[in-house]
Parts: C-alpha cells; sequence; structure tokens
C-alpha cells in the first residue's frame, strides 16, 4: 500500500473523530459570532435598566467557554492519535536500508499533515465563518454595507488566489527536499 493510500486510511478510520471535531469547531465559530449581536442588545438594555439581555449574553459566553473547552481537549487527542498512527505505521516497515535521516523526513512530513488537519484547515474555515457570519450579521444592521464589503472582498479573493499559488510552489519545493 501506498504511503498516499495509508494516509487517506488512516483520515478514514478517524473520520466520525474528524467530523465530531469540526462540528464542535461549527459550534463555537457559531457562538463567537452570536456574542458581538448579544453584546450590543445587553448594553442597550441595561442603559434601560434591564438584565435579562446580559444574561442571555452571559449564557452564551459560558456555552462558548465550555464548548471551547471541549473541542480543544477533544481534538488534541484526535490528531495525536492520528499522528501516531502514521508515524508507527513508518517505523513498523522500517527497513535496513532506510535511513536514519529518511525516518526523520518522514516524521517531519507526517507532522506537517497532523498540523494541516489540525491548525490550518481550522483556520481556513474560521476564516470562511468570519467572513460568513460578519456578513450575515452587517446585513442585518446595514444592508448597503454589504455592497462595500463584498466589492472589498473581491480583490482580496484574487491576492489570497495569488499567494495560495506562490506558497503552494515554495511549500512543495520545501516537501521535495525533504522526500
Amino acid at each position: 500500500m501506498s504511503n498516499n493510500n495509508f494516509i487517506k486510511n488512516i483520515v478514514a478510520k478517524n473520520k466520525q473523530r474528524l467530523i465530531f471535531t469540526y462540528f464542535l469547531f461549527s459550534i463555537e465559530m457559531a457562538l463567537a459570532l452570536l456574542k458581538p449581536f448579544f453584546l450590543g442588545k445587553a448594553v442597550n438594555d441595561l442603559l434601560k435598566g434591564n438584565f435579562y439581555m446580559l444574561l442571555i449574553f452571559l449564557s452564551i459566553h459560558l456555552a462558548w467557554i465550555l464548548v471551547s473547552m471541549l473541542r480543544m481537549q477533544y481534538d488534541t487527542r484526535t490528531y495525536t492519535t492520528i499522528y501516531n498512527n502514521i508515524i508507527t505505521h513508518f517505523l513498523s516497515r522500517k527497513k535496513d536500508t532506510e535511513s536514519v535521516s529518511k525516518l526523520s523526513a518522514l516524521s517531519t512530513l507526517s507532522r506537517e499533515y497532523t498540523d494541516f488537519l489540525e491548525y490550518d484547515l481550522i483556520y481556513i474555515l474560521e476564516a470562511f465563518y468570519n467572513i460568513v457570519g460578519s456578513l450575515f450579521i452587517i446585513y442585518f444592521y446595514d444592508k448597503s454595507v454589504i455592497v462595500v464589503c463584498i466589492i472589498i472582498l473581491v480583490p482580496i479573493i484574487f491576492l489570497s488566489k495569488y499567494y495560495g499559488k506562490k506558497m503552494g510552489k515554495l511549500t512543495q519545493e520545501k516537501n521535495d527536499e525533504l522526500e
């Protein structure tokens, strides 16, 4: 079995855990996006002498903290399991002809793959949630601002594509060197 198929196999074996991790992250992001809205409502209510919205805001904030802690604990275990499975596979198939430097490079590539799942993919999802969620919230405050935001977003998308291609090329060169 090729290394690529093995890594796909590892991800497939941990599919439920990964889905649950990303589900918890989605709940965490939804709660984080609700906080500014309810903070504004709480301030408005406090100015009127009412504490109801403050209690709602505090409940949302507490839920956000609890979901964040649960996700961080769970995803650490998930990604550690994935990394350990990959490393165990490479070490178990070690042949006398494989050098320590080759195993070290494989270990580094495995860590980068796991880091991508744990950090980079989360950053991408977080950016997506923040952009879409912010546009959604702004839409309810002032519809004309949405047009300006989307106009600003278009050149940023093109710059990001250019930057992404350049980074992809540099990453490929680095990985080729390790291989």
